[in-house]
C-alpha cells in the first residue's frame, strides 16, 4: 500500500512569537525591538500510528511551518513578545486494490495546527548565558480529518470525520543563548514552552453511497475538552549585523488532547496524541 502526497497547504501565519518560536534575543543600547520570521519543513507519523502500519507500507507526513513574530523591551530586564505560527500537513492517501475483485478502497488523513502566543518575559545575564522566562498565554487550534472511499461498482461510499478543536490557556516558556566564544557571532540557543489550553472540540461526520440506492447522512458533535502544546527548540545562530541574525534550528511540537469523545474512538479515527519534528531556518531584525 502506497502513499501519494496529492497537495501541501502552505501555513500562512500573522503574528508575533512566543519564546518557543524565536530565538532569544537581547537588546543593545538603543534596540527596542525585534522582528522574526521563520519557515521550515515538518514531519510526522500520524497516518502510521492512526494505521498502526509499518514503515515500509505508509510514507510519512510532510508539511511546511511557519512563523512571524515581534519582542518588545518594556523596561530594562523585562520585555514582551507576542507570535503566530502554524503546522500545515499535506493530504496523505493511500490506496488499496487487492482482494481478488475489483473492489478498491483508499484512504486519506491530515492534521494542521496554527497557534497564537502573547508573553511577558524577564531576561537574565549567568555565566555568559542570556536566559528568558516567559508566562503568559497561547490560543491553540487544530484539526485531523480521516477520509476512507470504497468503490466496488456498482456499490461504493465515501466518508469522512474531521475533528477540531480551538482553545485557550496559560504558557510558560524558557530560553537561553550562549556565545561559542567571546565575542563571536556565531552562539548556541535552546529553549522549551508548554501550554495548557481549553475549550471547544467539535466532531464532523459525513457518509454518503449506494448499496444498491443512494443513502447518505452527517452529525456534528461538540464538547468542552483540553489540549497540550508543548515546545522543544534548539539550532545555532549567526550575527551578521548588529542588527541582523540568522538562525537555523530544530523544533519538536507535542499536541496531546483530552476529551471523552476523543477517548472513545479507535487510534485509526482520531489520535489524541500528535508529534511533529520541523527543520528551520529564521531570520531577526532589531530597531
Amino acid at each position: 500500500m502506497g502513499i501519494t502526497i496529492r497537495k501541501l497547504n502552505i501555513g500562512v501565519v500573522v503574528g508575533a512569537a512566543s519564546l518557543s518560536q524565536l530565538s532569544s534575543v537581547a537588546f543593545a543600547d538603543g534596540e527596542k525591538m525585534s522582528i522574526t520570521v521563520e519557515g521550515g519543513l515538518a514531519s510526522s507519523e500520524f497516518t502510521r500510528d492512526k494505521l498502526g502500519a509499518p514503515s515500509d507500507e505508509v510514507d510519512s507526513d510532510i508539511g511546511l511551518y511557519g512563523s512571524v513574530g515581534v519582542v518588545r523591551d518594556i523596561q530594562p530586564g523585562w520585555d514582551w513578545s507576542a507570535s503566530a505560527s502554524s503546522l500545515n500537513f499535506a493530504p496523505n492517501t493511500g490506496t488499496n486494490a487487492e482482494g481478488g475483485g475489483p473492489g478498491s478502497d483508499s484512504y486519506t488523513n491530515e492534521f494542521d495546527a496554527s497557534f497564537v502566543n502573547f508573553d511577558i518575559g524577564r531576561n537574565f545575564d549567568a555565566a555568559g548565558a542570556q536566559l528568558r522566562i516567559g508566562l503568559g498565554i497561547e490560543a491553540l487550534s487544530t484539526s485531523q480529518d480521516k477520509g476512507l472511499s470504497f468503490f466496488d461498482d456498482p456499490e461504493y461510499f465515501d466518508s469522512d470525520l474531521s475533528t477540531s478543536f480551538v482553545g485557550l490557556g496559560p504558557q510558560v516558556s524558557a530560553q537561553g543563548s550562549m556565545a561559542l566564544q567571546q565575542g563571536s557571532p556565531l552562539s548556541v540557543y535552546g529553549g522549551a514552552s508548554a501550554a495548557l489550553t481549553r475549550g471547544v472540540m467539535t466532531y464532523d461526520k459525513g457518509l454518503i453511497g449506494q448499496n444498491p440506492d443512494p443513502f447518505g447522512g452527517s452529525a456534528t458533535e461538540d464538547e468542552i475538552a483540553n489540549a497540550f502544546h508543548g515546545v522543544l527548540d534548539a539550532g545555532i545562530e549567526y550575527k551578521i549585523t548588529d542588527s541582523t541574525t540568522f538562525r537555523a534550528g530544530v523544533r519538536r511540537d507535542i499536541f496531546r488532547f483530552d476529551s471523552q469523545l476523543a477517548a472513545d474512538a479507535p487510534d485509526e479515527l482520531f489520535l489524541d496524541e500528535v508529534t511533529s519534528d520541523t527543520a528551520y531556518v529564521g531570520v531577526s531584525v532589531s530597531f
